[in-house]
């Protein structure tokens, strides 16, 4: 998992369609600003912990339709903003790990971060 090496606006993309938000501020504002935009989407894991040797093998089986659906939210996150805004640089990456510490690794030269908001009930 690697940042982008030029400063960028990082978005956080969530898998909730209806929070999209924070997508249409990041893009907008990477536009306006002419820097590439950075999307990010960090599939947690299920577990905590750990996967032993001889687990590994389901381990990898009962997380890859956990992977597809992630690279899916990601897709479609990209395909959202090439739509809406041509010409816009643009890169993505589906990360193991809490949205946190993904979001700290992949913002390390990033000019601003975006983020969603959860509003509570």
């Amino acid at each position: 998992m690697t940042a982008p090496e030029r400063p960028s606006i990082v978005v956080a993309v969530d898998p909730d369609p209806s929070r999209q938000l924070a997508l249409v501020w990041g893009a907008g504002e990477a536009d306006r600003r002419q820097l590439p935009l950075h999307l990010v989407h960090a599939r947690g894991r299920p577990i905590g912990g750990y996967s032993p040797a001889h687990l590994r093998s389901s381990w990898e089986e009962w997380t890859r339709p956990l992977h597809v659906a992630a690279q899916q939210v990601i897709d479609g996150a990209v395909a959202f903003v090439e739509n809406r805004w041509s010409g816009l640089e643009d890169s993505a990456v589906v990360a193991d790990g809490g949205p946190a510490w993904v979001l700290c690794e992949q913002a390390r030269s990033a000019t601003a971060v975006v983020l969603g908001s959860k509003h509570l009930p």
